[in-house]
């Protein structure tokens, strides 16, 4: 009797583009940033609308400045983490800012690296295949449970 194949590794959801409302209020807390759009993330967990008052998942940031594993392999360039993801995002050659960040989300705070891109630079499909990749860096220097979002940069003509 022949030997049944191997049942398939499960594989984690991919990450879905976000629907317009998404895109226009997963950052709706951030009123010091100017509310920027999100591009794409790589966490597969379902949007709420913030509005709802039943929602309980979305993001309000929250500004650590303990240790955290990402944190300290940003700040080490022994790692070369930084430069790794430094190079991936000069490939696509768009970005105004990157930081490792906290949110406040259904009672967590997890960590978050978070790509800043100038308005309409990028594509949903070329933004999720450089988050992936920067989520796979991170993994790669044993960082994990950590995701990656682009997001696109809001100025205020008043700043300026």
């Amino acid at each position: 009797m022949a030997t049944p194949p191997p049942s398939p590794v499960p594989q984690p959801p991919r990450p879905l583009p976000p629907s317009t409302e998404e895109r226009h209020l997963y950052y709706y807390h951030f009123l010091a940033d100017g509310r920027p759009l999100l591009v794409a993330r790589t966490s597969t967990f379902v949007f709420e609308n913030p509005l709802k008052p039943e929602a309980i998942m979305y993001p309000i940031p929250i500004y650590y400045t303990r240790s955290t594993p990402l944190k300290d392999a940003w700040a080490d360039e022994r790692s070369g983490l930084m430069s790794q993801v430094m190079d991936a995002i000069e490939e696509v050659g768009v970005f105004d800012s990157i930081e490792p960040s906290h949110f406040y989300m259904n009672q967590e705070t997890p960590e978050t690296l978070v790509i800043s891109i100038p308005p309409k630079s990028m594509s949903w499909n070329r933004a999720i295949v450089l988050a992936l990749r920067c989520k796979a860096m991170m993994e790669e220097c044993g960082i994990h449970n950590v995701h990656c979002e682009i997001r696109e940069s809001v100025y205020d003509a008043y700043f300026f």
